[in-house]
């Protein structure tokens, strides 16, 4: 049984460590939603070397020595415990996102991830050397079994962790449970190799020569050139998929490990699933279900704006999955004799590299919007249609595939097209690693006029009008009736301010300034930097001295120092939802030292999905603060629905009549919700809709 109890157990830490580092790290940038894709790329990165090193151990070194070798590498990743991001691993403001991660990654998880991944093939193929060899000591009906025993370790690691692990866990205690659990994992190991040594010692010195992997007169067939390039094809189509879907689900939510693990739990699933039992009647309507379930994905990413959590989720995710399952089957079926299994493992794990690394890093650089999305889509449809016709001998003018392929490749070219269409008025557009950032002019109405607008992912980032007579005025979340308006006037009753904003859209509230007013925004995108000032004018305009500080707002808070804030507003958004990490019990407290004793903190909290209110009642009841909340509807100067909390440790600093008059006590309606550096769950406060 140690065969497939180590196989799962390495699955399982394999896939423990991917949610549980990325939650750890997020702060560090901004709790971009990107991050996540970037995480993939690396943890797809260090699987395709594992692969290709259990490949050379496999074909180049006898039994003996693979396992001595690889039983060494164990001992010495064992150094590397107890798995932890250290603080002297936090990037500088002015870090490049993508390799920052990448490199961050490599020193915290490295060696580790690296064993794991490569303990999987090798375990298969030495399982394959003794069967050969008739020493096997147990019934497996084939190595590919080993592969559905691990994809089900990924599985149940990937669903445990959100809903068992992290709701219960704080991090550190998640890093230790871990490190715990990877030693038992190396006991194990050497517990293997000491049974395979103790069983048959003479037969495995260490001068023994090549093993039973090094290819024989009359063995098998090797798999041909097409079916390795159509494995290839596969898992890279799927790979982009898997992110591009996770994108999808965490730019207008939040980035968190429950949006993380879900698709990439199903394409697991659907791994699993076609390697560990006989699909072959499935396997004739799968490709064509694939193409069916195109219609409901272009539907929901078509309306992003008018579907609840649980349409969005539902028309995302199950016909993800049903689009894995058949692509996946269709690989299964190209699976090799065993002796060949790590070779088309490594060509498994090339194509999710290359999968990670186009949606990771080319799309960003290629596509001002989200297009990988669609593209894999059609390739994925496309390749399951064309790969069953390939298998079963159709020709290739059979109507039924070439009908399949041709719809296969339309739904998406129709979904393009409409996101191609919705930029062509665009006056700007750009991507890059926190998102992409449309700026368009909205003609006059007969409530307002003219506005310019910014719109980060499906949600508005700030407008200003083009009359130069109105320029000046806040608008969208931002007017004077709004919670950040009613705090910034009541603070400007006292003389000149100083404020400190952490997100900086367009500008918007610089519009409040004065002079002798000193207002500082802190932005983590250098492109919204960019397009703040050349695109609008609120910055320009205020007659407030205006400074913009790069780098993530909570780790510039922590490093700056200097006179006292007024009024500190936290107005930063991924997608619809304020980054967990500026939400936390710290980041108030960090908040209240920098605010003056009469200061006040304004958290921006709107919303479609998340309710907020019990996560910043617990921080503010924790802490001993005032807090009240002010919801407004739209109106000529707001435009866009807002609900803000103020919150103050002086309790005569929210006591102005006009916030008075519209804020009411924090909901008492759902138990608050303590968040910590250490600890959150989004579970706990979804909207039940």
């Amino acid at each position: 049984m140690l065969y497939p109890l180590i196989t799962f157990l390495s699955a399982f830490l394999l896939f423990q460590i991917q949610p549980m580092i990325a939650r750890a790290i997020l702060p560090w940038f901004g709790g971009s939603a990107t991050l996540w894709t970037v995480a993939v790329l690396f943890f797809q990165l260090v699987l395709l070397a594992a692969y290709a090193y259990a490949h050379g151990l496999l074909h180049g070194l006898s039994p003996a020595r693979q396992r001595l070798v690889h039983l060494g590498l164990v001992a010495l990743s064992l150094l590397a415990l107890p798995v932890t991001p250290s603080d002297a691993l936090k990037p500088g403001g002015d870090h490049e996102p993508v390799t920052a991660v990448l490199g961050l990654l490599l020193r915290a998880v490295g060696l580790p991830y690296f064993v794991l991944a490569a303990t999987a093939p090798l375990l298969q193929g030495w399982y394959a050397q003794e069967a050969e060899a008739g020493t096997a000591p147990g019934r497996l009906p084939s190595p590919y079994v080993l592969y559905a025993v691990s994809n089900t370790g990924s599985l149940l690691a990937l669903l445990s962790y959100p809903f068992a692990i992290e709701p219960v866990l704080g991090l550190r205690l998640q890093f230790g449970a871990w490190s715990a659990g990877y030693g038992l994992f190396a006991a194990a190991l050497g517990l293997l190799v000491w049974a395979r040594w103790r069983r048959s010692p003479a037969a495995h010195s260490p001068d023994e020569g090549p093993g039973p992997l090094v290819v024989p007169d009359g063995a098998p067939v090797s798999p041909s050139a097409p079916s390795l390039i159509a494995a290839l094809a596969l898992t890279a189509a799927t790979s982009t998929l898997l992110l591009a879907v996770t994108a999808a689900l965490s730019h207008n939510i939040a980035p968190v490990p429950l949006l993380w693990v879900g698709p990439l739990g199903l394409y697991l699933l659907s791994f699993a699933l076609p390697f560990g039992l006989a699909l072959r009647r499935l396997r004739l309507v799968l490709p064509f279900v694939a193409v069916l379930a195109l219609l409901p994905i272009a539907h929901v990413m078509s309306r992003s704006g008018t579907t609840g959590l649980t349409t969005r989720l539902g028309l995302l995710v199950l016909p993800f999955f049903a689009i894995c399952l058949a692509c996946h089957v269709e690989l299964a079926a190209l699976k090799p004799h065993p002796r060949y299994l790590s070779a088309f493992y490594l060509m498994i794990a090339l194509g999710g590299a290359l999968g990670g690394l186009f949606a990771g890093v080319v799309a960003p650089l290629a596509f001002a919007s989200y297009h990988e999305l669609p593209l894999s889509l059609a390739v994925c449809a496309a390749l399951a249609v064309f790969l069953l016709a390939r298998a079963r001998g159709w020709a290739w003018w059979n109507p039924v595939a070439a009908l399949a392929i041709a719809a296969a490749v339309a739904v998406p070219v129709y979904m393009a097209r409409e996101s191609r269409e919705d930029l062509a008025s665009a006056r700007h557009t750009t991507r890059n690693f926190y998102g992409t950032l449309v700026v368009r002019d909205d003609p006059a109405t007969e409530e307002t006029g003219a506005l310019r607008v910014l719109v980060n992912g499906s949600i508005e980032h700030g407008s200003q009008f083009l009359d130069p007579a109105r320029r000046r005025e806040a608008t969208t979340y931002y007017g004077p009736s709004s919670g950040v308006g009613l705090a910034i006037r009541a603070a400007q009753r006292r003389g000149p301010i100083r404020v400190a904003i952490i997100g900086l859209g367009t500008g918007t509230l610089a519009s409040y300034g004065r002079p002798g007013d000193t207002y500082v925004f802190y932005e983590i995108n250098p492109l919204v930097v960019g397009i703040a000032y050349a695109e609008f004018t609120f910055l320009k305009d205020s007659p407030a001295r205006a400074e913009v500080v790069p780098g993530d707002g909570r780790l510039a808070l922590e490093r700056s120092s200097g006179a006292p804030f007024d009024v500190l507003v936290v107005d930063a958004f991924t997608g619809d939802s304020i980054p967990v990490h500026l939400l936390t019990r710290e980041a108030f407290a960090l908040y209240f030292r920098r605010l003056a004793p009469g200061g006040v903190l304004v958290l921006h909290i709107s919303n479609k999905y998340v309710d907020l209110e019990p996560v910043v009642r617990a921080s503010a009841e924790a802490l001993g603060k005032r807090a009240l909340v002010v919801s407004v509807d739209e109106d000529e100067y707001q435009m866009s629905d807002s609900t803000w909390v103020l919150l103050a440790s002086q309790p005569a600093a929210l006591d102005s009549p006009e916030i008075k008059k519209v804020g009411e006590p924090l909901s008492t309606a759902a138990a608050p919700v303590a968040w910590t550096d250490d600890y959150s769950n989004l579970l706990s406060v979804l909207k039940k809709r």
